[in-house]
């Protein structure tokens, strides 16, 4: 069983490399025409639900991050705009400088007892992190501070800013960062599954608590008054390789907030009322039921944490986000679904789904073309399966594993690069 023991603790430090490098990357979401809206409505607990009405809406190609914003993101962001003086602080709430534009709520905000559980600190000069949580999902952000946020990235890289930040209308032809439209959120969640339109980013089943972090999924983080799970630390949901794209914290999206909108949504590209008074969040999170907020339709206007005053376009203590991009922001050519960002190094990405029954789409990542070799162990240590073995190139590359003649258990997958370096993840066959 020495193998066996090899095995788990390669796992153990892939684990660790995954979460380590969650920040960097976005995705390509091929454009097309889907029908967005709840396709299962007779299957949901909230009779005369704001979910929208199923219409078809056509999105074109753009690009989105596959991992949720962290607070060492954003507590960069907020140093760097402070020392701009793009910022101001007052009781703990970040402004935008010389307005009364609410962007973030530290520690310090106002009410204390959800205040004291917040991530990010300020000492009156600096801002900083609690120690092991720089890698969890930023939350109590307002839908200003997002924007500002985006424009604040797109500056750094060298890229045109979307944002006006007088009237907060986006241009989305611009090419730099920016928040998604509720249609592209929706459009990315579905993982490019029409026929059948899932319930959930990984099917129309929730079999267990161990596709996202939900009320009651039971993962160590849990038992934290705000249990937030860092970013990655849950299997990929969906095809296009998007990890937390329901579950531990909300998400805003660019569009206004509007009951009736979906049954009035224009065809292309729709961003949503041209005004109102609140965003969209989508996704639900770490306090969410999974058989109702987890869905691809679900959406709501300023959820927010029990007895937090945050709602609108205010700072929610569930609420966070990821952004999108209408072209490449690193100009470089991708295939459709492959990281525009090339990882920093190899690594198995995800198993999807994990468990799984019979077939299982295995995703590997890698920095430069290379020689890839991807078997398959059972927990003897003997190889009983090679799925790929050949030149592959750089970036992310999917392949199916075909389990239907074997017996359920455990088994390994084992990626070798160059017949030097080894990745390997567990995972379980359940017919």
């Amino acid at each position: 069983m020495k193998l066996n023991r090899i095995f788990h603790l390669s796992l153990l430090i892939l684990t660790t490399i995954c979460i380590s490098l969650a920040p960097a990357q976005m995705v390509l979401i091929p454009g097309g025409e889907y029908l967005m809206g709840d396709h299962h409505p007779e299957d949901h607990h909230m009779p005369g639900s704001q979910w929208a009405v199923v219409h078809a809406v056509h999105i074109d190609s753009f690009w989105i991050d596959i991992y949720e914003v962290t607070n060492e993101d954003y507590c960069e962001y907020l140093n760097s705009a402070y020392e701009q003086g793009l910022i101001e602080v007052t009781d703990g709430v970040v402004y935008k400088a010389d307005d009364t534009a609410a962007y973030f709520c530290t520690s310090d905000a106002p009410p204390r007892e959800i205040g004291q559980f917040q991530r990010i600190h300020w000492d009156g000069e600096t801002f900083t992190i609690t120690e092991d949580k720089e890698n969890h999902p930023v939350a109590r952000v307002s839908w200003f501070g997002a924007a500002a946020f985006a424009n604040w990235k797109s500056a750094m890289n060298d890229l045109p800013e979307c944002y006006n930040m007088e009237t907060w209308v986006c241009d989305f032809d611009a090419g730099g960062f920016r928040l998604p439209t509720e249609a592209e959120w929706e459009k990315a969640s579905r993982g490019g599954h029409h026929d059948p339109y899932y319930m959930y980013p990984w099917g129309s089943n929730h079999t267990n608590n161990n596709e996202g972090n939900f009320l009651g999924s039971g993962d160590p983080y849990e038992r934290e008054t705000i249990p937030t799970t860092p970013v990655g630390y849950y299997e990929a949901q969906n095809d296009y390789g998007l990890y937390d794209i329901v579950g531990n914290v909300w998400e805003w999206c660019y569009d206004y907030w509007d009951l009736d909108y979906p049954s009035e949504s224009p065809y292309d590209n729709p961003t949503g009322p041209d005004k109102g008074t609140i965003h969209v969040n989508k996704g639900g999170g770490f306090h969410s039921r999974p058989t109702v907020n987890s869905r691809n339709a679900s959406r709501c206007n300023g959820c927010h944490f029990p007895n937090d005053p945050g709602s609108g376009n205010t700072a929610g203590y569930n609420i966070g986000f990821r952004l999108a991009s209408s072209t490449d922001p690193e100009a470089q050519g991708v295939d459709e679904g492959r990281s525009d960002v090339l990882p920093g190094e190899f690594r198995i990405d995800s198993v999807y789904p994990n468990p799984f029954n019979s077939t299982t789409v295995i995703s590997v990542s890698l920095p430069v073309s290379s020689e890839l070799k991807l078997s398959v162990y059972n927990i003897t240590g003997q190889e009983i399966a090679i799925i790929g073995n050949g030149r592959f190139y750089a970036g992310s590359n999917q392949f199916t594993f075909d389990a239907s003649g074997l017996a359920n258990g455990v088994y390994f997958v084992k990626a070798s690069v160059d017949g030097k370096m080894n990745a390997v993840r567990k995972i379980v066959l359940m017919k």
